[in-house]
């Protein structure tokens, strides 16, 4: 992964700022410059952890909590953010040579974790969860303390989806479930976080926000074990 070396010169520059109003674990889309820098914020929050499969230049600034990246291509990719009130949002992000630089402010809305203030700012805590989260990404049938089961269970979730528990992953501190979904609509569907939000998650993300008609998908998500 490539960092940023000019931090320096982040202070001085201008951005126009792009704001999206959401609630904790929405999806957001956005175009921003495949070549210039992005600035992206959590109004009234300080984000403090990132995680993204794409291989984009990126960068947390301290104290600001402000994630800074230039991505160096036009192929679009998702960028999954954890603030330190425990809010997690997933960034759907399309870059584009003639964009500008853009400032990206995320004014959140509603239903905020902040009980879950003390345990996100704990940085063990966050690798943890990224641990986690990357196990389930990579399919990875075993690792650490954690006992990996497939499931193949079909259940009901929303109209035109089909929907498969297809993996979990156990230890003594968290649940992870690994969802299959298929688009069986007659039309393109748009899929958020909060569709898959139930009490007790602590953090969920998209494989692909947008399915075409007999589109597929993986959902993580990652729970506090009872």
């Amino acid at each position: 992964m490539r960092v940023l070396l000019l931090l320096s010169l982040l202070c001085s520059m201008s951005f126009a700022k792009e704001i999206y109003t959401a609630n904790n674990g929405d999806t957001i889309s956005a175009t921003i410059s495949s070549t210039n820098l992005t600035r992206i914020e959590i109004e009234g929050q300080k984000i403090i952890k990132d995680y993204s499969a794409a291989t984009v230049s990126k960068k947390i600034t301290e104290p600001l909590g402000q994630v800074y990246l230039v991505p160096n291509q036009e192929t679009p990719f998702n960028l999954y953010i954890v603030s330190d009130s425990g809010n997690t949002y997933n960034l759907h992000l399309t870059p584009q040579k003639k964009v500008a630089g853009d400032s990206i402010v995320i004014k959140p809305a509603g239903n905020t974790h902040k009980a879950k203030a003390l345990a996100f700012n704990s940085e063990s805590y966050i690798r943890k969860l990224n641990y986690l989260l990357k196990m389930m990404y990579l399919n990875q049938e075993a690792g650490g303390d954690y006992s990996v089961h497939s499931e193949n269970q079909q259940f009901a979730s929303y109209d035109g989806l089909e929907s498969i528990l297809y993996k979990t992953y156990q230890n003594e501190e968290f649940i992870g479930q690994v969802l299959l979904i298929k688009n069986v609509s007659r039309e393109e569907l748009r899929l958020t976080e909060g569709q898959f939000y139930s009490e007790g998650s602590l953090a969920i993300a998209l494989e692909h926000p947008e399915l075409k008609v007999n589109g597929f998908s993986r959902i993580f998500i990652i729970k506090g074990a009872l």
